[in-house]
């Protein structure tokens, strides 16, 4: 804040306005005004100058502050031993840290000293302009003349009048103004020599600060070559030598956290006492958030029987049951908010704590107490009531771990220990997880579901419904089609109690059910799968737990065999990642609650029906209010689960003083071709995150430009509703995507510096080969354009090599399409224009069919047309889309005369129908056709054939005289 307030002032100072003079009237005019100016400018410096003394004693003192930290860090930083990983690497970062800080707090001194020296020689400038003045004070020509006193003509010379002089006025103000610029001029000499002065002793302490960095980044290197490359001990070897290793560590603790008689009065701000006495402290506010948590939870659970939901209860004991279930949740919001009121409380004790050790543990405490936050307050959010203690029982194991490497951390605890311990206790954790996993997978038990005074068939409350959340999400897509279904079972299965002679269990089932249908009048589908199929936990907190076993255990064979240091990094970061995942996890929830609960309402509101809005949200039909939701779930959240990778691998690197190591880790480029491509782990994350983002706006400008394109047709034809092949969107949908993804292209193109001439050279060599490859592809291609144009849609009905089918979706090398019998099939661009496809619905959606009806020789032809043209009009109807299912404003059902057949007089009913009804109407025409030729009587001929035998062989003619008598 002091850097930015110098800078401030100090760019104030240069925009004085000493010599803010316009062209006056005159010259006297100018000089008059030039002195009011100075004299401004020389008092508003006075009051600048009064100010800067403050702040070049504080940054004097700031400056000495520097010294000191760098001294103090320099000896902590030389004395470390090398077996102390977790103290080194604490003296690095504090190294690199006050460097970090240094440098952006070191004030521009190179810019200040340029904008000083401009300033001098404006003024110098200004003081020679009103010194030549006439009477001049110093010599116009530069002749030896000392500047300041009376100029007066040498002896013998020509003694010249000057072509004007200043009058009194203004040889007073002259005065006044050459006072005033000599002492600004001064002030800034001033200035200028202090901070130089100050620069060089900035130098110089940037120059000690520099070489405690370069040294404690050899350290970083030699500590990430132990963790990464080099292998301790392994523990089978440290168990059979287990006297000598456990001897190491007893001294190891001893020098650590004992003081020697050699200290005498001197006391360490790092050891023994101090460590037990910030146990103490920490023991305390974790006692005083637990208590108050409580007590916060119990006063207010008294207040939640007066909740609506609760009191709304039908009866006694459908009211005791849901303060059951709330009374269930009571221990784990308990823990929540404790875990919530500690980080809060430490986070302000922080605040005031001088002492380094509590600082440091502070913040290190801190963190895992967010942590904790998060991970509770997920679970409670998604997890049913009856989930909970299954849910923190398969975390709890690998939190514990955690908190047991960051006391480790805290405590500065010696290699030596680490090797002897962490081993058995990485073993012991990963049986305990491994046990909560088989002990907590599998369904809720029947008694843990339902209560008691429950019966399966009655209704379930708005509670119950969000607590089977996960459940009913599932059945929603299906619960349509699965009604009709449930009400013919329903009614199936009480006429088979009805009709069945015995009564058995089936029965009593059967009519129970169909008692509840009837009562409750809903579909039978409505009471869900039984809730004691639900399971103990849900599949992804289920993952999530196998996730956590399988890094303790990666850890464990780790430690075991030497790398301890590894598997601990490794457990940190699994914690600092699992938190992030369960964060993302809790968005989701809340999004999904927030679409059904709020979304939802607001466009039924807008009169919209459930199957539109469950039908068009994901499509992007209702864009205009969805945008920032759809912003936050398709990209906002995903690009937060992207970057959750270098964030949770930063923390728990910073965990140990590492964030600087792993950050240049990110941005090191470990494939760089020079002029070819540049690879880090960082700007893989960035593409990666990049796709989400353009992922949404290809999305939301496809939804924007379907939304515009519909609302102007609605517009131009009047009706409410659009068909699908009614707009024609598959030409500009595939452009907004080429632009959109182009332009991903592009910006991929530019993070990973791929040049130019890389991509020319791979073109260039490539061309030939894919050019000849690629003939077929373009033709497609280009086929594919014209057919987007506008000469195909989705949705409309075409026939190809005697298929018929609607066009499910159009890409730039083939057309997909849905036959009559639900098949689907592709043609290729190219294909279509070679056969010469009919596309059915382009025009007017009709289509003539024409159906062959035979009546026997004698019927009245007229009497036969007006019955079946009368009897075919009552078919007419109206589709979906209003559209009536025969054309009969523009054509009429005909009847005509077509031949004289063998056997009857041949007729044609010929109609025009909609292409999309053409089956169903033409089944339905066929029978009335029927219905209606018998119920007049009128005869139908069909083919018969009389066979008359004239003479026999004579070797058939006994065996048929036998068979005859027989």
């Amino acid at each position: 804040m002091k850097k930015v307030v110098i800078i401030l002032l100090l760019a104030l100072w240069a925009s004085l306005p000493s010599q803010a003079v316009l062209q006056e009237k005159n010259l006297k005019q100018s000089l008059a005004v030039l002195r009011v100016e100075l004299q401004q400018s020389y008092l508003k410096q006075q009051q600048l100058m009064a100010g800067l003394k403050k702040m070049s004693k504080a940054q004097h003192e700031k400056m000495l502050f520097y010294m000191k930290k760098s001294n103090q860090i320099g000896l902590m930083l030389y004395s470390q031993q090398r077996d102390y990983v977790f103290d080194l690497t604490y003296a690095c970062n504090e190294a690199t840290a006050l460097y970090r800080q240094f440098g952006e707090k070191r004030l521009p001194y190179y810019k200040i000293n340029n904008n000083l020296d401009a300033e001098i020689a404006r003024y110098d400038g200004l003081i020679y302009s009103l010194e030549i003045l006439p009477p001049p004070m110093i010599d116009p020509m530069g002749m030896g003349h000392k500047a300041g006193k009376p100029f007066r003509p040498r002896p013998g010379g020509k003694n010249e009048k000057a072509p004007f002089e200043l009058d009194s006025t203004s040889l007073h103000d002259r005065a006044m103004c050459l006072s005033y610029a000599r002492a600004l001029r001064g002030n800034c000499v001033k200035l200028r020599h202090t901070l130089r002065q100050d620069s060089m002793a900035y130098v110089r302490m940037n120059y000690n600060l520099s070489l405690l960095d370069k040294y404690a980044k050899k350290r970083y290197g030699v500590i990430q070559q132990e963790i990464f490359q080099d292998t301790g001990d392994n523990y089978f070897k440290v168990l059979e030598h287990l006297g000598r290793y456990w001897q190491q560590a007893k001294e190891a603790i001893d020098n650590k956290y004992s003081y020697h008689g050699s200290y005498g009065k001197v006391r360490s701000e790092w050891r023994g006492p101090i460590v037990m006495g910030y146990v103490s402290f920490v023991v305390f506010y974790l006692l005083v958030a637990v208590v108050f948590s409580f007590l916060f939870v119990n006063v207010s659970y008294r207040n939640a029987k007066r909740l609506k939901w609760i009191k709304s209860a039908p009866d006694e004991a459908e009211r005791d049951r849901r303060w059951k279930k709330l009374h269930m949740l009571k221990p784990f919001v308990g823990i929540s908010l404790g875990a919530l009121i500690f980080a809060l409380s430490v986070q302000t004790v922080k605040a005031f704590l001088t002492h380094n050790f509590f600082v440091m543990a502070s913040g290190l405490l801190v963190e895992y107490a967010w942590l904790l936050t998060a991970i509770t307050l997920s679970l409670l959010v998604r997890l049913r009531y009856n989930q909970m203690r299954y849910g923190y029982a398969i975390y709890l194991p690998m939190v514990l771990l955690g908190l047991v490497i960051i006391i480790f951390r805290i405590i500065f605890i010696p290699n030596n220990v680490v090797n002897l311990v962490f081993p058995p206790v990485a073993l012991l954790f990963s049986i305990w997880q491994l046990f909560a996993l088989k002990r907590n997978s599998g369904k809720l038990p029947e008694s843990e579901v339902l209560d008691e005074s429950t019966t399966p068939a009655q209704p379930q409350d708005d509670e119950d419904d969000a607590d089977q959340k996960a459940i009913d999400d599932q059945l929603d897509s299906i619960e349509k089609e699965q009604e009709k279904a449930g009400r013919r079972s329903a009614a199936q299965l009480a006429r088979n109690a009805t009709l069945a002679s015995g009564i058995n269990n089936d029965t009593v089932v059967a009519s129970g059910i169909a008692a509840v249908f009837k009562k409750l009048k809903r579909p039978v589908v409505h009471s869900r799968v039984p809730l004691s199929s639900v399971d103990k936990i849900p599949q992804y907190d289920h993952l999530y737990a196998w996730a956590s076993l399988g890094v303790i255990l990666v850890a464990t064979l780790l430690t075991w065999s030497g790398r301890t240091l590894m598997s601990v990094e490794m457990v940190i970061w699994w914690l600092f990642q699992l938190t992030a995942i369960q964060a993302l996890t809790l968005a989701f929830r809340l999004l999904d609650i927030y679409e059904k609960a709020r979304l939802y309402d607001r466009l039924r509101d807008s009169g919209i029906t459930d199957a539109q809005i469950a039908a068009g949200v994901r499509k992007g039909d209702y864009i205009t209010r969805t945008w920032f939701f759809d912003f936050v779930h398709k990209a906002l959240v995903p690009i937060a689960g992207a970057y959750s990778l270098l964030l949770s691998i930063k923390m728990a690197a910073d965990v140990f003083n590492l964030g600087d190591t792993c950050v240049s880790i990110f941005l090191y480029p470990f494939l760089n071709v020079e002029g070819v491509v540049r690879l880090s782990i960082f700007s893989i994350v960035v593409v990666v995150a990049a796709w989400f983002l353009f992922r949404y706006l290809n999305y939301a400008i496809q939804a924007i430009y379907r939304h515009l394109r519909i609302k102007y047709q609605k517009k131009k034809t009047g009706k409410s509703t659009v068909r699908a092949n009614e707009v024609n969107l598959t030409l500009g949908y595939n452009v907004i995507a080429i632009l959109v993804w182009g332009a991903y292209a592009i910006f991929a193109l530019i993070l990973l510096r791929i040049p130019k001439s890389g991509i020319s050279i791979v073109t260039a060599g490539l061309a030939t080969g894919i050019g000849f490859a690629m003939k077929d592809l373009l033709n497609n291609f280009f086929y594919g354009i014209s057919l987007m144009a506008g000469r195909l849609r989705v949705g409309d009905w075409i026939e190809c090599d005697g298929v018929q089918g609607r066009v499910d979706s159009i890409s730039y090398q083939s057309v997909q399409i849905v036959t009559t019998d639900d098949c689907l099939m592709s043609f290729l661009n190219s294909t279509l224009f070679a056969k010469n496809f009919r596309n059915l619905t382009r025009n007017n959606s009709y289509e003539l069919i024409k159906i062959p009806v035979g009546v026997a020789y004698g019927v009245d032809v007229e009497h036969v047309r007006e019955l079946l043209q009368s009897n075919i009009l009552k078919l007419q109807r109206n589709d979906k889309y209003g559209r009536p299912v025969m054309d009969l404003k523009n054509h009429k059902i005909l009847v005509l005369f077509d031949s004289f057949g063998d056997n009857s007089v041949n007729l044609i009913v010929a109609v025009w129908t909609l292409v999309v009804e053409k089956i169903v109407l033409m089944g339905q025409i066929k029978e009335a056709i029927y219905n209606t030729l018998n119920d007049n009587h009128i005869e139908i001929p069909f083919p018969q054939r009389d066979l008359y035998i004239k003479t026999l062989p004579q070797q058939l003619s006994p065996a048929l005289d036998n068979d005859t008598k027989q």
